[in-house]
């Protein structure tokens, strides 16, 4: 950065003006803590010596003191106006927090050149045009050359956060609104903004209170931060009774959340904050996962399709989705699937297993499907599959039978019934024939190499017993985060 380079020159010309380099060697070596120990003696003998309370604001500023440095600069600018290092070292100062006009009133104190100054100037008027002109590459390079320049200006981070979004580059734009409340604690619509995209993006539950407590600390009545904590406090009880259950989180919660990111999208002004949300990823993974290993293929199919939109490498939905076509009979698109992925990620054991084992079951003779004879989804409860069952007896009783049916057909069907309705009455049963077994006609199936039709995770599940929904201990660890697409 430019005034780097003046501030070793400033240093030099002090010390050059007062004569005193051998007097200072803490501070001409480097040695600032000694240095400004010295200075505070020296100064409770005489507070108004100006040279020594400059030469502090040096030793503070190296040290990244950056207030300290300050005060003592406005000291010694109200003991020696005149003073040009003081003015120039303020003036920098202001430049590195992004206060043009202070900055020219020093500089135009001492009849400092300002053309750098100008530059810098021009450099924030041509980031607001490029965010007047929807210009986002322009207005992100602008604002980050203006940074280099003022690593301290709040308002250069807002500006290029705010492109960041435009873009949906969510995590740098995290990046620096957290710079830009450390640097300016006391803006709160900030803290809460910032608060926000700290759980409803990242979903880190900690950091969000960490973060929303600098609000309500500064303000407890302040109602944006107030509303906002009590909201996601509410919210989160809830996330996490849902990422207990043992089949995920129910689909209204689910849907919940999607128009909540939408309603808070909008408010942040974050138009993709729905597809970029790591909240709703592991929700749709962890869903995904546990209906997968209950082999309920065709009800976590949606819930794999959305999951694969966070994470397109997420061998657990591919092969979900897979077993889901290959229940309907659709092999060949199934096989497809996994063929294409493997071509994309090749030795992903989860994806090639399963490929070699539908490519086998494709042309094994085909169980019965009692899940069809009854017409009942496979998800369907007891009393799903009973009411079936009742309605089935009734339409094809032999009595009763369609006038196009025999009594030899109404026979065979109502047995074909009787048949479906035992197994799927039966969770013993029902589990054989959901994992690909009849279990009224066992060496018929193609159970032989289809014992497990699902199980990536042969050493353990991905996201652990308990789902955490953390954003530094993400489910699935190291996994979790390598299978999910750079954002």
């Amino acid at each position: 950065m430019w005034f780097l380079p003046t501030l070793v020159l400033l240093v030099l010309s002090c010390l050059t003006h007062a004569d005193s380099t051998a007097s200072d060697p803490n501070l001409s070596s480097g040695n600032y803590d000694a240095a400004i120990n010295a200075f505070n003696e020296a100064l409770k003998l005489n507070p108004d010596d100006y040279m020594t309370l400059y030469k502090r604001s040096i030793a503070n500023m190296y040290l990244g003191k950056r207030s300290a440095a300050l005060n003592d600069l406005n000291t010694v600018i109200k003991l020696a106006p005149s003073f040009e290092p003081a003015r120039i070292q303020r003036a920098q100062s202001f430049i590195q927090r992004g206060d043009w006009e202070r900055a020219q009133e020093d500089y135009s104190a001492v009849g400092h050149d300002v053309s750098e100054l100008k530059q810098l100037m021009n450099m924030e008027a041509s980031v607001n045009e490029a965010i007047k002109n929807s210009d986002w590459a322009a207005c992100i390079d602008l604002s980050s050359r203006l940074i280099d320049s003022s690593p301290y200006s709040a308002r250069a981070r807002d500006l290029r956060s705010f492109c960041y979004v435009k873009v949906n580059e969510l995590q740098p734009a995290v990046v620096d609104l957290t710079n830009a409340v450390n640097l300016e604690p006391t803006n709160l619509s900030r803290i809460a903004s910032l608060a926000s995209l700290v759980y409803y993006y990242q979903g880190d539950y900690n950091q969000f209170l960490r973060t929303i407590q600098k609000c309500t600390r500064f303000d407890p009545d302040f109602e944006e931060c107030k509303s906002l904590f009590k909201s996601v406090k509410a919210f989160n009880k809830d996330l996490e009774k849902h990422a207990s259950l043992a089949l995920g989180a129910e689909p209204k919660f689910i849907d919940n959340l999607v128009r909540k990111l939408q309603d808070i999208g909008e408010k942040l002004s974050v138009p993709d904050l729905v597809s970029k949300s790591y909240l709703l990823e592991r929700l749709y993974t962890d869903k995904c996962t546990k209906l997968c290993e209950k082999h309920k293929y065709a009800e976590a199919k949606s819930f794999c399709q959305s999951a694969l939109i966070y994470a397109p490498r997420l061998d657990t939905a591919h092969v979900c989705i897979a077993e889901a076509l290959a229940e309907d009979d659709h092999f060949d698109e199934a096989i497809k699937l996994l063929e294409q992925e493997e071509k994309e990620n090749p030795y992903h054991e989860p994806i090639t297993k399963k490929l070699e084992d539908l490519k086998r079951r494709k042309n094994q003779p085909k169980p019965k499907n009692y899940y069809k004879i009854l017409g009942v989804a496979k998800n369907a409860d007891e009393k799903e599959i009973k009411s079936a069952y009742r309605a089935m007896t009734k339409k094809f009783h032999p009595d009763k039978r369609p006038a196009d049916m025999s009594i030899e057909e109404a026979e065979a069907k109502m047995a074909e019934i009787n048949l479906a309705y035992e197994v799927l009455s039966d969770p013993e049963q029902r589990r054989q024939h959901d994992m690909g077994i009849d279990p009224q006609n066992p060496g018929s199936g193609p159970q032989q190499q289809h014992q497990q039709p699902f199980n990536p995770f042969q050493g353990g599940q991905p996201f652990g017993q308990n789902i955490k929904f953390t954003f530094n201990g993400r489910p699935g660890g190291a996994q979790f985060n390598q299978r999910r697409r750079g954002r």
